[in-house]
């Protein structure tokens, strides 16, 4: 029985052990129009070779594709959670709603994936000793940050729509104003803008990439936990905030330290300490 189920499975499997002949077909030629000279035709690459291999190659394997597969199933069942319980019109603590809930973990998700994107661009570079090379080239600075960032985004652009449809179909049926959804939209994507530079921010800090990716993911983590929590500490205060004021500037001082310390670890600036100590401040007045 052994010996008859391996013939079987060789002859099933034997077109695609065996290849076929367009694998040994010349590869396609063109012929220059001076010379006449008749030279291999390659792929044409855009003016920007790092956006080109960011959006037009795997440049990550397949991971990325398994992790889009477990984001839709997620996306999937936060759908048909919203779609079960639209009818009963309960709010979740007696304050969110599920839609807000659902909105709230998709984008969470989604952020979380942004930033790790952003800091497997750079690290999959350092580990491939390819960007010593891209150093030594024409490429600018600008060239390589920007595609970067851009080929982030494009490579990300599912788990960037499906919160934002989201948001959309509550729109739809009437659960969300369109003031607020206007709101929601400009403040997700910029959040998306921030979570993606922050990614390729640690990638360029640190030379081990799971150190990389360890503070760049901890520091999203801390300012969402961080920011949740102080929602939290306002809502329970509202009757007597002045009195908790010394508390939230507890919060936003220990806030501001823990900024500095993740994105000025390596690269000391002045734009980033004054964003670290002005950015819980601004937080603060946001939400107050």
């Amino acid at each position: 029985m052994l010996a008859v189920s391996l013939i079987g499975v060789s002859i099933v499997r034997l077109r695609v052990w065996n290849p076929n002949q367009a694998s040994f077909a010349p590869p396609k030629t063109e012929k220059a129009e001076v010379t006449g000279e008749t030279r291999v035709q390659h792929r044409t690459i855009w003016a920007n070779p790092v956006l080109w291999r960011e959006i037009c190659t795997r440049a990550y394997g397949r991971r990325m594709v398994l992790v889009k597969l477990v984001y839709y199933a997620i996306a999937v069942f936060v759908a048909w959670s919203l779609w079960s319980s639209s009818h009963t019109g309960e709010l979740l603590l007696g304050v969110v709603s599920p839609a807000g809930i659902g909105f709230v973990g998709l984008g969470l998700l989604s952020l979380l994936l942004v930033n790790a994107q952003g800091v497997t661009s750079i690290t999959t570079e350092k580990d491939t000793k390819t960007l010593e090379l891209l150093l030594v080239t024409d490429i600018s600075a600008k060239e390589f940050v920007f595609g970067k960032l851009t080929g982030v985004l494009f490579n990300t652009k599912e788990l960037i729509v499906i919160p934002l449809a989201l948001i959309g179909w509550q729109l739809a049926i009437g659960d969300v104003s369109a003031e607020n959804s206007v709101y929601v939209l400009f403040s997700f994507l910029a959040l998306v803008c921030f979570a993606a530079m922050l990614g390729l921010h640690a990638g360029f800090s640190f030379d081990n990439s799971r150190a990389s990716i360890a503070n760049s993911l901890g520091t999203m983590f801390f300012l969402f936990i961080g920011i949740v929590i102080f929602m939290v500490l306002l809502v329970e205060a509202r009757s007597s905030f002045f009195l908790q004021f010394q508390s939230f500037l507890v919060f936003i001082l220990v806030g501001s330290i823990g900024l500095y310390a993740s994105l000025t670890h390596r690269n000391p600036s002045v734009a980033l300490t004054l964003a670290a100590g002005g950015l819980p401040f601004l937080t603060f007045y946001a939400i107050t």
